[in-house]
């Protein structure tokens, strides 16, 4: 789409536009040579309206562009299909094997044979066709996390010589740190 069709489409009388303001004209045909019909329609929309009451189409020329859409719209319309009669088929269902759900897997929990059993302090002995005792597992232990005490490192002890007035000695501060500031030197011209 060239400048000139996008302000038929919007209804705005090129030449008389051109001869007015060729400026403003020139600005907008180079604007919408780089940037598309959809950009520039965004960017510039509220310019066409005081454009379009300043240099108004005459109303054939409307008329015309109707027509030309009109025309357009008929021809990009997709022709109707044939319609092509259906013949339905009678089919007898068919019966679907019913669909096998594979079982759901259940854990198995196995006892342990009982070979011997206690009733009222008599042994009662089973039948040795029965299966072999499973292995019995251990029971699992926890472990025992023990304190290990803490050795204290042994530090030499250095004696401290006072001089002869004082008693005490005097408690030795660790010095404070300081914030260093560097000062950035004035721009130069």
């Amino acid at each position: 789409m060239t400048f000139i069709q996008f302000l038929l489409q919007k209804r705005i009388n090129n030449a008389a536009f051109q001869a007015e303001k060729p400026e403003m004209w020139h600005h907008f045909a180079e604007l919408f040579g780089q940037m598309g019909e959809k950009s520039f329609d965004a960017q510039k929309k509220f310019y066409f309206n005081p454009l379009r009451a300043e240099f108004p189409l005459p109303a054939e020329e409307i008329a015309r562009i109707e027509e030309a859409k009109k025309a357009a719209a008929a021809a990009k319309k997709i022709p109707a299909k044939p319609i092509i009669p259906v013949v339905e088929k009678k089919e007898e269902p068919a019966e679907e094997p019913a669909k096998k759900v594979p079982p759901k897997m259940k854990p198995i929990m196995r006892k342990e044979p009982v070979l011997a059993e206690k009733v009222e302090e008599n042994l009662i002995v089973l039948p040795e066709n029965t299966q072999a005792p499973a292995k019995k597992v251990p029971p699992k232990m926890k472990p025992i996390m023990r304190k290990e005490p803490v050795l204290e490192e042994k530090v030499e002890e250095t004696p401290i010589i006072l001089p002869e007035n004082m008693e005490t000695p005097a408690k030795k501060v660790p010095p404070k740190m300081k914030p260093i500031m560097k000062k950035t030197p004035p721009p130069s011209e």
